[in-house]
């Protein structure tokens, strides 16, 4: 997984996320700018959580998104992925989402 670099307005509330759900996702980057975690994930390095204001101006080609709804992060972020069977393979291992794609 790519993460911001803290501080940064997402960082906490995802590891609170993570820890609230039992989750410790193996972090191979740790990022300072969007733009840099949109390039790692369209290079196929990892898999990243983005806002909203980040996603509407994505210009990179092959990359795959999802809304996701009910956290309490808030700010509303997507997860991002160079394909879809990895956004699936890893969206499917996520408890009590909505399947709304």
């Amino acid at each position: 997984m790519i993460l911001p670099q803290s501080p940064c307005d997402i960082r906490d509330p995802l590891e609170a996320g993570f820890q609230k759900h039992d989750v410790a996702p193996l972090v191979s980057f740790e990022a300072p700018l969007n733009e840099s975690i949109l390039s790692y994930s369209a290079n196929g390095m990892g898999i990243s959580f983005v806002p909203e204001m980040v996603v509407s101006h994505v210009s990179l080609k092959n990359i795959v998104y999802k809304k996701i709804k009910g956290n309490p992060v808030t700010r509303t972020i997507h997860l991002f992925s160079r394909t879809k069977a990895v956004f699936d393979r890893f969206y499917s291992s996520i408890p009590n989402k909505r399947n709304d794609t």
